[in-house]
């Protein structure tokens, strides 16, 4: 499940250091694009692009920014399908925020974008599992070596104290494609069939 208003966080990495960027988000159907002052300030800085200059700490836009576009690795590219894959999400995936987040997320600059998840989304990802947990009757290792997540990721994110932002967005993507999560599933060879087949009716079901 996608959150209301998602965040990207940009930072600029080196093998020395590691600067914040700024922020996008998306509000009311705009991309809005802050740089971070102390960005700004520092004397190495450079734009994300040409139509993101720093003559203008905040960039708003109805449409997603060329340059960022751009860093995207190309959908007919022979190896799109893998880097979908190896990132969590599905191929036909459209939102650029997702996109920049993952498949984008390291390209050949120096530029790292990372998604922000807010409380809303822990909350969601959470009650998925817990509704996965009742109603297959699963553990949480049982969860865990199906979806190939750390038991105790898991359970940190069940109790509010997991900070790893990544987890609760790939939970996201089993409960927003129960296909693809359904066609993964079916490769492990760790899980029992019954409970695997218990998954896949609750997965089928998909009325949380």
């Amino acid at each position: 499940m996608r959150t209301k208003h998602a965040m990207i966080e940009i930072w600029h990495e080196t093998l020395l250091s590691r600067k914040k960027v700024g922020t996008i988000t998306r509000r009311d159907g705009k991309y809005i694009l802050v740089y971070d002052e102390a960005y700004l300030n520092w004397a190495d800085s450079t734009p994300l692009g040409p139509d993101l200059p720093l003559s203008k700490q905040i960039h708003v836009s109805k449409s997603f920014w060329t340059s960022l576009n751009e860093a995207l690795p190309p959908r007919d590219t022979a190896h799109y399908k893998d880097y979908c894959d190896a990132a969590g999400i599905d191929i036909k995936e459209t939102d650029p925020l997702i996109l920049l987040s993952t498949v984008g997320k390291r390209g050949a600059s120096s530029f790292v974008f990372e998604i922000v998840h807010d409380e809303n989304t822990m909350e969601n990802s959470a009650k998925f599992l817990r509704y996965l947990q009742k109603e297959a009757k699963l553990s949480l290792a049982d969860i865990a070596l199906m979806f190939n997540i750390p038991k105790l990721s898991i359970f940190k994110l069940l109790h509010g104290q997991l900070k790893e932002p990544m987890i609760p967005r790939l939970i996201s993507l089993y409960q927003k494609y129960p296909d693809m999560t359904l066609s993964e599933l079916s490769k492990n060879t760790s899980v029992s069939a019954s409970k695997k087949e218990r998954l896949m009716k609750v997965l089928r079901m998909g009325n949380l």
